[in-house]
C-alpha cells in the first residue's frame, strides 16, 4: 500500500492546474473548505467513506501553496512598486537601496547577489521597503549571506528578450519571489553596513576556508572540485562543461541528489564498519539502523557546505526521507518514500515543480524504482538454464559474475537515462547518444571524488596536510573523469540537438515504457503497439506542421538586445539567417541562448543562407554557435574585417563563403527575389558600419530591406531599388541614420527597430523616430514587444509582436 503516492500527485496537480488556469484565493479557499466539509460529513455519517475522498483536499492544498508565487500581491512599499513608479530617466540614473544578502552565486566572471530589500532612498530620505532584488556585479565579491549592505544599482523588472522558444527568465524568477533585477556598476558601490556572524557553526567561514584551501592547492581541476563541495560552476572551463553536457553527464558538475546520496552511502558504510568493530555497540543498538540515523548529520552538513541552494535542499530532503524510511524499517516501500520527499519539497517550495533539477531528480528516482525490478527479472532469465543444470562452465561463471557485479550499475544507469531523457529534451533540447556508456564510466568515478572531497573538508579544521591527501585523490580521479568525458564527446554525433517535445508526447513516452516493462507481454502487446503508433504519428505530424505554409514568406526580426538578427523563411521552405546579434557579456552567447532555441522551436536544423551585414560583434556574436551546431550551406558577407571564431568554424565545417556586393547577381529563392544593393565595388574606404551589406528581398508586390548599420553612406543610395514595404531601420535608429532622403526613397509602410531597452546609446533616437512619424510610417520595436513576425503571400503583409500579439 502506497498512500502517499496519490497524495503527492494530488498536490502536484493542484499546483500545476492552479498556476496554468490562474486560480485566485477566493475559489481555492472555497474549494478547500467544501472538500474538508464534505470529507468530515462523509466520515461522520458513514456515507461510504473512501480514501480517495481526501484527494480533493490535497489538490486544493497544492493550489493554495502556489498562489503566493503565481498570483503575488505587492504591498505599497514593495521594491517592484518603487521601480515601476520611476520614469525612464530615473531608471537610467539608478536607485539606492539597503538590505540583507540572501544568496551569492558566481556566474562566469560576474557575481549574482540576491538581496532582501529593507529600505529605499526617496530623494534624501530613506523609506521602508520590501521584496527581493537580484543584483549583478562584475567580478567576484567578498560578501556573505547574512551581510547587510547599502548599494546603488540600476534596477528594473526582469525581462525576457521575447522570442519563440526562449527560456522565460522572468517567469522563472517570479516563481522564486524575485520581481526586480539590477546591475551594480562597480563593487565599490557596495557598502557593508553589518557583517554576518555566520551562525553558531560559522558555515560561511568554513565554506570560505575550504574554497581558499582548494584554490591554493594549485591542483588542475580545483574549480571543478570546489563546485562539488561548496557548489557554484562559475570557474569551470566552458570546454569542459560542454564535454560533460554533450555526453549526458553534466549533472556530475553540480551538487544534486546523486552527490548527496554518495555522501549518505559513504557515511553509512563508514559508521557501520566502525560499529561492527565494537561488540558492545552491536549488542546495545541495531547497527544498521544506528548507522542510518548517524548518516543524517553528515548529509545535512554537506548541504550546509554547499550553501543550501534550492537543488541541494531538495537532494538533502530526499536523502533524509530515505534514511528515515530505512531506519524505521519501511525502506522497501521506495515509491512511498519518494512521494514523502516530494510532498515535503512541494510544501516548502511549490515553485520547484517547474525546475529542471526537481523534474530530473524525481524522474530518475521514480524510473529506477519502477523499471529496475522488471529489468532485473528479465536479466534473471539469462543463464538460468546453465544454473538449473548445475553447469560450472566459464560461461556460467561469467554470466553469474556480470549479473551480480556489473548488472546493478548498468540497470540503474539505463533506468535513470530512460526516465530523464524526455525532461532533458524538454528543458535543454539535447539528447546524448553516448550518455549510457559515458555515465557507466563517469558516475562510478564520481563515487570516489565526492566522498574524497567530503573527507578532505572534514579533515581541514584539524590538519591541512591530512586534508590535502584526499583532495589530491579527488583531483586525480576527476582528471580521469574529465578525460573520459572528452573522449566520449569527441565521438561523431555524440549528442543531438532536438526540438522540445510537446507534453502529450512526453506522456505517451512514459506510458509506453511503463507498459513495456511493468506488464506481462501478453497484456502489454496491444497497449505498447498502440502507444508506439501514437507517439510516432505525433512526431511525424509535428515535423509536418513545423514546415512553412506554402506560398508564404515570413521574416522574423528577433529580439537580441543591442544588436541585429533576422530569420527569413522562403515560400519553398528555404531559410536565411541575417546577422546573429551579440551582447557585451562574455557569459551570454546570443546564438546559444536566443537564436538556437528559436530555430529548434520551429524544427529547423538547416540554414540555406547565412548573411553577415558587417563584421561587428553586435551583428555576428551569435553566428559561431549557429554555424557550429546547425548545417549552413552558404555564408555571405562583404569581405571586410575579421570574422574571428566565426571564420574558423566556417572553415572547419566546409561552408561555402561568398563575398557579395552590389554587382552580385540577383537570385530567386522559392519565388522570392534576393538582391544585394550595397556596398558597390570600389568602396573600400568605407568603415565597417557604412560598408554594411544591404539586401532586398521581394515577393510579389511586397519587399523587405535589410540595412545593417549604414548611416552617413545613405546619400550614396537612391532610386526605385530602395522602395520597400518593410524596412529594418539602419543602425538601430541612431540620430545620423534614417535620413529624410533615404526614407523618401525607401518609402516603407513598416519600420522595424532592433535595439535594447534603455540602452546606453539612447537608440532609437528621438529625431530619427520623428522622421518616420512625419512620413506616417508605422514603427515596431523589439525592445518594447519582443520579436516581430511579418508574413506575406505576395500581396499585403501581416505584422505582429511576439510578446503582445499585436501589430503596429
Amino acid at each position: 500500500m502506497r498512500p502517499l503516492v496519490p497524495v503527492a500527485l494530488s498536490i502536484l496537480s493542484g499546483i500545476v492546474v492552479s498556476d496554468q488556469l490562474g486560480f485566485s484565493y477566493g475559489p481555492v479557499l472555497a474549494g478547500l473548505s467544501l472538500s474538508i466539509i464534505a470529507l468530515v460529513l462523509a466520515y461522520a455519517f458513514r456515507l461510504g467513506f473512501s480514501r480517495l475522498a481526501v484527494l480533493p483536499v490535497f489538490f486544493f492544498t497544492g493550489a493554495l501553496l502556489v498562489l503566493p508565487h503565481s498570483s503575488p500581491e505587492f504591498p505599497p512599499g514593495h521594491i517592484l512598486n518603487r521601480v515601476q513608479s520611476e520614469d525612464t530617466e530615473a531608471a537610467r540614473i539608478g536607485h539606492a537601496i539597503e538590505g540583507r544578502v540572501l544568496e551569492i552565486e558566481l556566474v562566469g566572471k560576474r557575481s549574482r547577489i540576491l538581496v532582501e530589500v529593507e529600505r529605499y532612498r526617496e530623494g534624501e530620505e530613506w523609506e521602508a521597503s520590501g521584496g527581493k532584488a537580484l543584483l549583478t556585479v562584475n567580478g567576484r565579491t567578498d560578501l556573505k549571506p547574512g551581510d547587510r549592505v547599502r548599494t546603488f544599482a540600476m534596477l528594473g523588472e526582469p525581462r525576457t528578450f521575447g522570442n519563440p522558444g526562449e527560456f522565460d527568465y522572468r517567469r522563472w524568477l517570479g516563481k522564486r519571489g524575485i520581481f526586480v533585477t539590477g546591475f551594480i556598476k562597480s563593487e565599490r558601490l557596495i557598502e557593508i553596513t553589518a557583517e554576518s556572524s555566520g551562525g553558531p557553526l560559522n558555515v560561511h567561514g568554513m565554506r570560505d576556508r575550504i574554497g581558499r584551501f582548494i584554490e591554493s592547492s594549485g591542483l588542475k581541476h580545483r574549480d571543478s572540485l570546489k563546485a562539488l563541495i561548496i557548489s557554484g560552476q562559475g570557474g569551470i572551463d566552458k570546454e569542459l562543461k560542454d564535454a560533460f553536457a554533450s555526453t549526458g553527464t553534466a549533472h556530475i558538475l553540480s551538487i544534486s541528489g546523486l552527490h548527496v546520496g554518495m555522501v549518505a552511502a559513504f557515511c553509512y558504510g563508514l559508521f557501520l564498519l566502525l560499529m561492527k568493530r565494537s561488540e558492545t555497540l552491536l549488542l546495545a543498538v541495531p547497527a544498521k539502523k544506528a548507522a542510518l540515523a548517524l548518516s543524517a548529520a553528515p548529509v545535512i552538513f554537506y548541504g550546509m557546505l554547499a550553501g543550501f541552494p534550492v537543488p541541494t535542499q531538495r537532494a538533502v530532503i530526499m536523502a533524509l526521507a530515505f534514511l528515515l524510511s530505512f531506519a524505521l524499517g519501511r525502506g522497501k516501500d521506495y515509491l512511498n518514500t519518494l512521494a514523502l520527499a516530494a510532498i515535503i519539497v512541494m510544501a516548502l517550495a511549490p515553485y520547484s515543480v517547474w525546475d529542471a533539477s526537481f523534474q530530473l531528480s524525481f524522474a530518475a528516482m521514480a524510473s529506477i524504482i519502477i523499471l529496475v525490478p522488471r529489468m532485473r527479472s528479465y536479466l534473471e532469465g539469462i543463464g538460468k538454464k546453465e544454473k538449473d543444470e548445475g553447469q560450472k562452465t566459464l560461461k556460467a561463471h561469467s554470466i553469474a559474475f556480470l549479473k551480480k557485479r556489473a548488472a546493478p550499475l548498468v540497470l540503474v544507469t539505463v533506468a535513470a537515462g530512460i526516465g530523464t531523457s524526455p525532461v532533458l529534451a524538454w528543458h535543454f533540447n539535447r539528447v546524448s547518444i553516448v550518455g549510457l556508456a559515458a555515465n557507466l564510466v563517469v558516475v562510478p568515478l564520481s563515487g570516489i571524488v565526492v566522498p574524497s572531497l567530503f573527507v578532505s573538508a572534514a579533515l581541514l579544521p584539524f590538519s591541512e596536510a591530512l586534508a590535502l591527501i584526499p583532495l589530491k585523490i579527488a583531483d586525480l580521479v576527476f582528471n580521469i573523469m574529465a578525460g573520459a568525458a572528452r573522449i566520449f564527446s569527441s565521438i561523431p554525433y555524440a549528442s543531438s540537438w532536438v526540438s522540445p517535445p510537446p507534453l502529450h508526447e512526453i506522456a505517451l513516452f512514459y506510458a509506453l515504457i511503463i507498459c513495456a516493462l511493468r506488464l506481462e507481454w501478453r497484456r502489454a502487446r496491444l497497449p505498447v503497439i498502440a502507444l508506439a503508433v501514437l507517439l510516432l504519428a505525433s512526431y511525424g505530424a509535428r515535423g509536418f506542421f513545423n514546415e512553412r505554409a506554402p506560398g508564404k514568406l515570413t521574416v522574423t526580426f528577433l529580439s537580441v538586445g543591442q544588436g541585429d538578427a533576422s530569420f527569413i523563411e522562403f515560400p519553398d521552405g528555404a531559410t536565411m539567417l541575417v546577422d546573429g546579434g551579440g551582447l557585451n557579456n562574455p557569459d551570454f552567447d546570443t546564438g546559444e541562448r536566443v537564436i538556437a532555441p528559436f530555430l529548434r522551436s520551429k524544427g529547423i536544423r538547416n540554414i540555406d543562407y547565412m548573411l553577415l551585414s558587417h563584421a561587428q560583434h553586435d551583428h555576428m556574436g551569435g553566428l559561431p554557435f549557429i554555424a557550429e551546431n546547425f548545417r549552413v550551406n552558404e555564408f555571405w558577407w562583404n569581405g571586410r574585417g575579421d570574422l574571428g571564431r566565426l571564420g574558423t568554424v566556417l572553415e572547419e565545417r566546409g561552408v561555402q563563403a561568398r563575398v557579395v556586393n552590389a554587382s552580385t547577381p540577383e537570385i530567386s529563392v522559392g519565388g522570392a527575389t534576393v538582391g544585394i544593393l550595397h556596398p558597390a565595388e570600389g568602396m573600400e574606404g568605407l568603415d565597417l558600419n557604412e560598408a554594411s551589406v544591404i539586401m532586398k528581398v521581394s515577393y510579389g508586390e511586397e519587399s523587405f530591406l535589410f540595412t545593417g548599420d549604414i548611416g552617413k553612406s545613405e546619400p550614396l543610395l537612391s532610386g526605385p531599388a530602395l522602395a520597400s514595404t518593410v524596412l529594418k531601420v539602419p543602425h538601430h535608429g541612431s540620430r545620423n541614420s534614417s535620413s529624410a532622403g533615404f526614407l523618401a526613397a525607401a518609402a516603407p509602410e513598416i519600420a522595424v527597430v532592433s535595439t535594447a531597452r534603455l540602452n546606453s546609446f539612447g537608440f532609437p533616437h528621438k529625431e530619427a523616430l520623428e522622421r518616420y512619424s512625419a512620413l506616417g510610417v508605422r514603427v515596431m520595436r523589439t525592445d518594447l514587444g519582443g520579436a516581430i513576425v511579418v508574413t506575406t503571400g505576395g500581396k499585403g503583409v501581416e505584422a505582429r509582436q511576439y510578446l503582445t500579439g499585436s501589430g503596429p
